[in-house]
């Protein structure tokens, strides 16, 4: 007992009389009770009870006869303060007996090291969650998801009912937040006002101190902020200002939705996870300006004209733009990894490339660098043109790395021999490249055209100085803030626009030809390109584009087409002009060879006389279409149809003139399907063209087979002859407008060389192809041609007012049925031709019609307002106006149908003709028959 009072334990021992025997210093600290005040009270006395609450169920044990209890309890002192006591209860007993002779308590404070403990606990923890902060960030690009991902972390860490960040407005009142977690409350994402909630939040984070709030209701009085506290449903809140360059940035805020006693660790992880947050939202803002400068830069070289090429100190090729493309004529993948003098310059000048690299890699003599200097350069077609190099070695790079910018200068070089100002355009060449080096480095210093680059709503934010001197301002400068639409023609605004709307909404490539606005107010025309400009999660952040001045080349297109207007317009005159004058020669023709009575050999030559006339027809028909296939304007009118029943028709077309040579028609039609969907009339027009080939190229007595056959869906159509052959370098060739195998020079066979050509361009319009192979001279020839999408024949035959379309050679139509109409029409014939109106009027009354004639449109309205008519027949070329005039008048008028008969023939004059009322359109010139069979369908 004499040690007790040097223990630094608390000792107390209870006798066998269960009272206090022994309560040293220790315990005098621990249970706030002196020894004088406890020796001799028993264990169950109320003080005692009190001051060993906790140890009570120990006692109970060890004088119920339990050797040895332990155990960790945690008291309250009187100034509420704890302190944690590992307890051991143990019993020394007299001896023969079970009673215990001593009860001693021994009470050791390890408060301390439970709170040592506590706090390497929380340290690892911290640690741990900041971590994960980190690894759930590191490869976040977007502010908000970074914000989305921060506040969702810690709010689960601190089992919070909601956690947010906000940015702050330079006025320090209004903040946005952009982002929060909640666990069973509501979203608070939007904006608010600092000071509805209170002065003290407002003091408090306007002075960078953490606001802190463990009861809103107990701590705020009314008007000082609660209201909006409980608007949002908070009881309890810490929220934690960020303050950089002086002002509040940021705010980082965890909400609970009772009052919450928070400890002063919870508030320092807070203060540390906002400014790790806008580390981490800074980090992600200054990668995002770092890709769209990178953006930007590849956005220069892909839309700059000037080749751009990175070699390195070997000299071998890393990069190659389009434009480097365009230039030399290779693509990327030939040449990377190739030597780059090897690759474009002559083989004079290759020795000299080498040598001044390895000087440079050497001696890094940069006198080389920076200039600009003219070089022959080599095409990969091997024609050698002048270009313009510049050479820099990018910083950074070791061993170096070096970017070539190349320019094929060639129409400058003719411009400068053309007006001999060879040194006022290097003056010119050498300013605005220094204007450019200002804004975009070396890169700029190849760039000549006009760059700029404008906003989402199309305000321009940067413009070179290529755009100031032509849009007449001092300064580039000057045109920024406005909308680049503002330069555009009115004339051409509303189709930019729709483009340009197209491209902001898709994001594609923008591309346009228009007129802008020159400085003097004249105007030209430009080739504007402009490409999106994204961060780094795709979204377009603005764009940039360049202006190329097309306004020469567009006024040469302009020319070009109005030549081509002037040409068709021509040809169709001309058309009309040939096949006028031959109708009343085919018509009177083949009357007169009807015509029993007249001799048979004299009825020959009658015929002879028609077919002529016909073939002259049939060669400005192929004019014609040979226009309109270069123009692209030879269309289909698809049906479908029995391929067979119209090659039928094609082989009864050719059949006198096969006969009248000795030579023989033979026809295999293996094909299962002959079914196809086409243009019955171009259909049987290819067809015909190679049978009527052939017979030109057979000799007397010779053989011409046509066979089909189908596979796998494609119908195929074989004309084989035994004709004179076809060398093997002109197989291609006679698919040619205007050429023929057979090329000595004599024409023997006639003809223009245009069948052919026609025959391919429909096969092709059919989806198509067309082929010949032949073994040589005299060893024949065959002809092949493939169409897609060969099925079962329809029922009945393609109708004979169908194939009309086809155009057939005047007098070579297949044999018919009786063409023969209704005798006694009323009719009205208005042709200003008078040898045409002469035959027409003629062969009309012979064959029983009543017909009064008219030579323009003013004696026909005359006409029509003295009689009654069942039909009017008239040409469109009149002299006091147009057949399509006329029928309108008279459809309004008098209910007439019409026939228009014409020498123009062009797809838009049918259709015109049709759109004014006439029921069918003729191209002269027609036969007799033709004319019957028109009246009898109309």
């Amino acid at each position: 007992m004499q040690y007790l009072p040097y223990s630094f334990d608390a000792v107390i021992c209870f006798g066998d009389q269960e009272q206090v025997i022994a309560w040293n210093p220790e315990a005098e600290r621990l249970f706030e009770l002196r020894a004088q005040e406890a020796i001799g009270r028993a264990w169950s006395d109320p003080e005692i009870e009190r001051r060993l609450a906790g140890i009570l169920p120990l006692l109970q044990a060890a004088f119920a006869g339990e050797p040895l209890q332990r155990a960790e309890q945690t008291v309250t002192r009187s100034d509420t303060s704890k302190a944690v006591l590992d307890i051991v209860v143990t019993a020394v007993r007299k001896e023969s007996s079970s009673e215990p002779r001593v009860i001693a308590v021994i009470a050791h404070d390890v408060s301390l090291m439970r709170q040592a403990q506590a706090a390497i606990r929380q340290s690892e923890e911290r640690f741990r969650f900041l971590n994960e902060i980190g690894d759930r960030t590191r490869a976040l690009a977007n502010p908000e998801e970074i914000m989305a991902t921060v506040a969702r972390l810690l709010g689960q860490h601190l089992r919070a009912s909601r956690c947010a960040y906000a940015d702050v407005e330079a006025d320090g009142d209004q903040f946005t937040i952009r982002q929060d977690y909640t666990d069973g409350c509501a979203s608070t994402v939007g904006e608010y006002h600092l000071a509805l909630f209170g002065p003290r939040a407002v003091s408090d984070l306007m002075a960078g101190r953490t606001l802190v709030i463990r009861d809103v209701d107990a701590e705020l009085a009314a008007g000082a902020g609660a209201e909006m506290f409980n608007a949002i449903n908070i009881k309890a809140v810490v929220c934690c200002p960020l303050a950089k360059d002086g002002r509040l940035r940021a705010m980082m805020a965890v909400h609970q939705t009772s009052p919450r006693d928070w400890a002063e660790e919870e508030i320092a992880l807070i203060e540390e996870v906002v400014e790790r947050c806008w580390a981490i939202i800074e980090r992600a803002k200054a990668d995002a300006v770092l890709l769209a400068a990178q953006t930007l830069k590849g956005a220069i070289l892909e839309t700059s004209l000037d080749g751009f090429i990175l070699m390195n100190h070997e000299g071998r090729i890393l990069d190659w733009n389009s434009a480097a493309e365009q230039i030399f004529g290779l693509a990327r993948e030939q040449v990377i990894g190739q030597l780059l003098g090897e690759t474009i310059f002559p083989l004079r000048l290759r020795e000299k490339h080498r040598n001044e690299l390895a000087e440079y890699v050497a001696t890094r003599d940069a006198s080389v660098l920076g200039a600009r200097y003219e070089v022959p350069a080599l095409r990969s077609d091997g024609s050698e043109f002048p270009s313009e190099i510049s050479i820099m070695h990018i910083p950074g790079t070791e061993p170096p790395l070096f970017a070539r910018f190349v320019r094929d200068i060639t129409d400058r070089k003719r411009a400068e021999v053309a007006l001999r100002r060879a040194s006022e355009e290097a003056e010119t060449a050498a300013r605005l490249v220094a204007e450019s080096a200002e804004r975009f480095r070396v890169l700029g210093e190849v760039v000549q055209l006009q760059v700029w680059t404008a906003t989402l709503s199309g305000e321009l934010d940067y413009a070179n100085q290529q755009c100031a001197e032509y849009f007449g301002t001092d300064s580039a400068d000057a045109v920024l803030g406005n909308a680049w639409t503002g330069f555009v023609h009115p004339d051409d605004l509303a189709g930019t626009a729709r483009l340009w709307q197209k491209s902001l909404q898709t994001g594609e490539p923008y591309e346009a030809e228009f007129r802008l606005r020159r400085g003097d107010g004249a105007y030209r025309y430009f080739l504007v390109r402009a490409q999106a400009m994204r961060d780094g999660e795709g979204r377009i952040v603005k764009w940039f584009g360049t202006n190329t001045d097309i306004h020469e080349l567009k006024s040469a297109q302009d020319e070009a087409e109005r030549a081509s207007r002037a040409k068709d317009a021509f040809l169709a005159a001309l058309s009309h002009e040939l096949r006028t004058p031959l109708m009343p020669v085919l018509m009177s023709a083949a009357a007169l060879r009807a015509d029993e009575r007249l001799p048979a050999d004299a009825r020959d030559q009658l015929g002879m006389i028609e077919r002529n006339v016909a073939l002259e027809a049939r060669l400005i028909d192929d004019l014609l279409d040979l226009t309109r296939i270069a123009r692209g304007e030879l269309h289909l009118r698809a049906e479908l149809c029995d391929a067979h029943s119209l090659i039928g028709l094609a082989l009864e077309i050719v059949r006198d003139d096969a006969t009248a040579k000795g030579i023989s028609l033979q026809r295999e039609f293996g094909a299962v399907r002959s079914g196809l969907r086409a243009d019955p009339a171009r259909f049987q027009q290819l067809v015909w063209n190679l049978l009527r080939n052939s017979v030109k190229f057979t000799p007397r007595g010779g053989r011409i087979l046509i066979r089909t056959s189908d596979d796998d869906g494609q119908l195929r159509i074989e004309v084989e002859d035994s004709g004179i052959g076809i060398e093997h370098d002109a197989l291609e060739k006679i698919f040619l407008p205007f050429e023929q195998a057979e090329n000595s020079g004599e024409h023997r066979f006639g003809g223009m060389g245009l069948g052919l050509a026609i025959a391919r361009a429909i096969a092709d319009l059919h989806g198509g192809s067309i082929s010949a192979v032949s073994a040589g001279r005299n060893c024949g020839a065959t002809f092949t041609v493939e169409l897609p999408g060969a099925t079962q024949a329809p029922t009945g035959l393609t109708s004979a007012s169908t194939l009309s379309r086809a155009g057939h050679p005047p007098g070579m139509e297949p044999s018919s049925a009786s063409s023969r109409t209704r005798p006694g029409l009323r009719l009205l014939v208005v042709e200003d031709h008078e040898s045409t109106l002469q035959v027409l009027s003629r062969l009309l009354t012979r064959a029983g019609h009543s017909v009064v004639t008219a030579s323009n449109l003013s004696e026909a309205l005359v006409a029509a307002g003295k009689g009654e008519f069942d039909l009017v027949i008239s040409d469109l070329g009149l002299p006091d106006g147009t057949g399509n005039e006329l029928m309108e008048i008279l459809r309004a008028r008098h209910t007439l149908r019409g026939i228009a008969l014409s020498g123009y023939g062009m797809e838009e004059d049918i259709a015109r003709s049709r759109q004014a009322g006439f029921s069918t359109h003729l191209t002269k010139p027609i036969d007799f028959p033709q004319l019957q069979r028109a009246l009898r369908e109309v």
